[in-house]
């Protein structure tokens, strides 16, 4: 189920970014532009793609059947093919398992800490059994817990199959261990982390953790100036040896026409990387890491990154930036320089008959959230099996209409295959298929909502 939590904040955003939408109104019409929202929770197992949770109480029964059926044109909505139901695609992996304390079954909460399901939780049934379908395939980053025990688990969701989680809470026995560095000497103050409990090594590098919970502990190492250590401990591991290495630093810049632009930007491996799925061992967490935000026209220094070649690209609210890729090392400070360029607008209107519609939300995503991502990271399959990647801000456009109902839609990268429009105001709501023929301006009317 979806946590109440995130409900709640998405409907707060909502509601702040409607109240300072007048402040930004001008006297025309024409040149009033809506606020997007800076975030909105990823899609969970039970929603359709292009709805945010904020409006999923608002929405008509027929969107959430699994069928897609298209519907006719409707006059003014040039390049738009109404539709009565969205299946989303991609969202097509299953999660099954139990968790039990001391062998006996009890309720639990997983919540998706990275990956391309990130923010998504779930709970078990109150006898522990685990089933959660339509989640994302991919690498996986998730935090379980039971009562007062914790742990954290990695684990790779695949396409059209069910991936098996089984956890019982009983105490695992100890993990002891040292942290080095790559002449052997013992590195102090490291941050070492096992199943979310975290410790700082000792003098002499030394650690000592308990590993709660059944199956491979998730184990991260942080130390200023070296590499982070990522790896999942097998089961019955009772001592272990990290040896760190030194990181390289990478000094990030980006540049807009708006200066007050917020802007996010992703780092990871080179597209040549990618595509072959090779992966450092053990990975670097590049979850972690990403999204990195920063003003337009501000300098970032990033430090204990990993040897090799790189490739940044940035998005903001209307303007992204071109790849740009620069070689890691240890004797230089590596430079990338971002320049953000303003993205083509899809350009609207929502009316409710005659009159328009202001604060509606109007959402723009892919029909395969997934696979728009990985077209733009230009990765294959294998890397999404090898690292925790999360969705591409380019996958998913939600702006709230004006004041006159006008909003603006920014296309980061051509759509690609099908893709929906949806635009929702109280209990009305209306979901389009954008086609090849589709308006620079366009017209929706929510009288038509059915």
């Amino acid at each position: 189920m979806r946590s109440r939590a995130l409900l709640s904040a998405a409907i707060a955003t909502c509601a702040l970014t409607l109240a300072l939408t007048a402040r930004h109104a001008a006297p025309s019409p024409r040149t009033l532009e809506p606020l997007v929202l800076e975030s909105l929770p990823l899609p969970s197992a039970a929603r359709p793609t292009g709805l945010p949770d904020s409006m999923l109480s608002a929405a008509p029964a027929p969107l959430t059947a699994p069928p897609r059926t298209l519907g006719r044109r409707s006059a003014g909505e040039s390049g738009l093919r109404a539709v009565q139901a969205v299946r989303a695609e991609g969202a097509s992996a299953r999660l099954r398992g139990f968790v039990s304390r001391d062998g006996r079954g009890c309720a639990a909460t997983l919540e998706f800490l990275a990956g391309p399901n990130r923010g998504t939780t779930i709970t078990t049934q109150p006898d522990g059994t685990l089933r959660a379908d339509a989640l994302y395939p991919g690498f996986s980053v998730c935090s379980i817990r039971a009562g007062g025990e914790l742990c954290q688990r990695e684990f790779v969701l695949r396409h059209r199959a069910d991936t098996s989680l089984e956890l019982d809470f009983a105490g695992y026995g100890r993990v002891v261990g040292s942290v080095l560095d790559a002449s052997g000497s013992p590195i102090a103050s490291a941050r070492v982390s096992l199943d979310g409990a975290e410790v700082r090594s000792g003098l002499h590098g030394e650690f000592s953790l308990e590993a709660r919970a059944s199956g491979c502990a998730l184990l991260l190492v942080h130390a200023p100036g070296f590499v982070p250590y990522r790896e999942a401990l097998a089961e019955g591991t009772a001592q272990v040896s990290i040896q760190l290495r030194r990181g390289a630093r990478l000094s990030l810049s980006v540049r807009s026409p708006d200066a007050e632009d917020e802007i996010v930007v992703y780092l990871f491996p080179t597209a040549a990387e990618r595509m072959s799925g090779r992966v450092p061992a053990p990975a670097y967490p590049w979850h972690e890491l990403n999204p990195i935000r920063l003003a337009a026209g501000s300098v970032l220094e990033l430090d204990d990154l990993p040897l090799t070649r790189v490739e940044a690209r940035a998005f903001s609210a209307d303007s992204s930036s071109a790849s740009v890729s620069a070689w890691l090392t240890t004797e230089k400070l590596a430079s990338i320089a971002l320049e953000m360029v303003a993205a083509p607008k899809l350009a609207g209107r929502v009316v409710r008959g005659a009159e328009p519609v202001p604060g509606a939300c109007i959402e723009l995503c892919p029909l395969d959230p997934l696979r728009a991502t990985q077209i733009a990271l230009g990765a294959s399959g294998r890397f999404y099996l090898s690292q925790p990647i999360e969705l591409l801000p380019s996958t998913r456009q939600a702006v709230l209409s004006d004041a006159q109902g006008h909003f603006r839609v920014a296309l980061w990268d051509r759509p690609r295959g099908s893709s929906f429009l949806s635009a929702t105001a109280g209990a009305d709501a209306r979901t389009f298929e954008l086609d090849a023929a589709w308006s620079a301006d366009v017209r929706i009317d929510l009288s038509q909502a059915r």
